[in-house]
C-alpha cells in the first residue's frame, strides 16, 4: 500500500498490487472503523498506468469483511484490462472493521491500482 492523504475528513487510500503465481492477490487493510467508503476505483497496469503488465480481462476485486463477505456486493467484478472502473456509492458503506482486498483471475505477475475514497462517518 502506498501513502494516503486526509483532507476535511476524507481519505484517499491507494493500493498498488501485483498478482502472485496463481493470478491472485490479497491484502489486509488496517482498521478504518469510523470511516465510510464513498467510492472505489480499479485501474489496471503498473501503478495504474493502464499499459504495463495489465491484468487479464474480467479480473475480479472483492473487499471482504472479517466474515469473508464482499461488502461491495460484487460491484467490482469483471474489471477491464485497459480501462479504469469507478464505483460511486449513493449511500456510503460503513467500514465494519478490518477489511481484506482480494483480487482473482488477474493472470500471473499482473499489476494494478485500487483507489478507495473514505470519509469520516460522523460528517
Amino acid at each position: 500500500m502506498t501513502d494516503y492523504a486526509v483532507r476535511n475528513g476524507s481519505m484517499s487510500l491507494p493500493i498498488a498490487w501485483e498478482s502472485d503465481g496463481s493470478g491472485d492477490y490479497s491484502y489486509e487493510l488496517p482498521d478504518y472503523r469510523g470511516y465510510e467508503i464513498k467510492s472505489v476505483q480499479t485501474i489496471p497496469g503498473l501503478n495504474g498506468d493502464r499499459t504495463t503488465t495489465c491484468p487479464s480481462v474480467d479480473y475480479d476485486v472483492v473487499i471482504n469483511d472479517e466474515y469473508a463477505e464482499d461488502i461491495m456486493g460484487a460491484a467490482l467484478a469483471d474489471c477491464s484490462a485497459s480501462v479504469a472502473k469507478t464505483t460511486l456509492l449513493t449511500t456510503p458503506i460503513p467500514v465494519p472493521g478490518v477489511l481484506t482486498i482480494v483480487i482473482s483471475n488477474a493472470g500471473v505477475s499482473k499489476t494494478g491500482l485500487i483507489l478507495i475514497m473514505l470519509q469520516q462517518a460522523d460528517r
